[in-house]
């Protein structure tokens, strides 16, 4: 080979090196692949979130104390586990490789992350009502990740994994009013069984009020085994039309071993069932008095004692300020006649 040829030989293979470089060093740059998403993002600072599903309506979490609510759906308490689900769902979304960058809105949809043409789109803000972070999820890519658009610099990125996201609010929620073990029972207060009440003292059952000695120990126990829970499947604003004007003529108390009483209300109204729901404290002191001398059990049942009255704050919080569709076996499983127990 002569001279001039090797050298253009030469010239050729440094500049088809040189620009298998500059694409790799592009690529490198643009998948980063393995790295976060949404580097940097602390779950813990996330005050808000809104997500919106396509063709669903937008969902807006509210950070209110040590929980969340739905903004969107009459503040309605969220359930902490699902949000944080989410939440870490979102924060461990790694790429896979920098598709694009600056697409316009037609070129967007190429991807589904469009602003009228998406699957989700979600923004993260922090206590401040700042922006952490806004972006689009789109369409997967042969079902192994999903294209996201970063809305603050326009860049695509595809996903190492896909990701499913339920955008249903009914899915962010717990639908148990209340949910208790058999051996969390003490007791109940029944204003439909004449005023009459049922409780265990060492797994005996004692009655207590007008004609006990006419109730039945076996059903009376069957019928305390069965409170353990009630669930929901709708929720109201005392204000709303759908529940404005319920009677609820039946009250029942039940009685737990670590000193609560949940109070539970039940109405009808045609061939709906409503419930309504609130936590008491049974025997508590709003102030103690410490002497030198007291020792260490004390201090235990004062701590007992603040525990328990949290704990019928957070439900109250939690559940007290609403009205409850119910089932009519729910309806019919607390709402006991007396002769129920004869």
């Amino acid at each position: 080979m002569k001279l001039s040829q090797l050298s253009l030989v030469t010239v050729l293979l440094f500049f088809i090196s040189l620009g298998v470089f500059y694409h790799d060093t592009q690529r490198g740059e643009g998948t980063l692949e393995g790295r976060a998403f949404l580097k940097g993002l602390n779950i813990a600072g996330v005050s808000k979130v809104e997500f919106t599903q396509k063709n669903s309506d937008k969902i807006t979490f509210l950070r209110s104390g040590d929980y969340f609510i739905l903004e969107s759906h009459k503040n309605f308490p969220a359930e902490n586990s699902k949000i944080n689900d989410l939440l870490f769902k979102l924060s461990n979304l790694k790429i896979k490789e920098k598709v694009a960058e600056q697409l316009d809105q037609s070129e967007l949809k190429t991807f589904e992350v469009a602003e009228s043409d998406y699957q989700y789109a979600i923004k993260l803000y922090d206590e401040k009502g700042d922006y952490l972070s806004s972006f689009k999820i789109g369409k997967t890519w042969k079902g192994k990740g999903r294209y996201l658009l970063k809305e603050s610099t326009g860049e695509v990125f595809l996903s190492a994994a896909n990701l499913w996201l339920n955008g249903n609010f009914d899915s962010f929620i717990s639908k148990s009013i209340l949910k208790l073990k058999n051996e969390d029972i003490a007791g109940v207060k029944v204003n439909g069984l004449n005023k009459v009440s049922i409780s265990l003292e060492n797994d005996e059952v004692v009655f207590e009020g007008k004609n006990k000695d006419k109730f039945s120990e076996e059903k009376s126990k069957k019928y305390l085994n069965s409170l353990t829970s009630l669930s929901f499947e709708k929720y109201f604003d005392p204000t709303d039309k759908e529940v404005r004007g319920l009677k609820f003529k039946h009250k029942i108390q039940l009685k737990t071993k670590d000193k609560h009483l949940y109070e539970i209300e039940l109405a009808k109204k045609g061939k709906d069932y409503f419930a309504r729901a609130k936590a008491l404290m049974d025997e508590s002191k709003n102030t103690f008095v410490l002497r030198q001398d007291d020792g260490t059990d004390k201090l235990f049942e004062i701590d007992n004692v603040v525990k328990s009255q949290a704990k019928a704050q957070s439900f109250n919080q939690k559940r007290a300020a609403w009205i409850y569709k119910i089932s009519e076996s729910d309806y019919e499983k607390w709402h006991l006649s007396p002769k129920e127990l004869i």
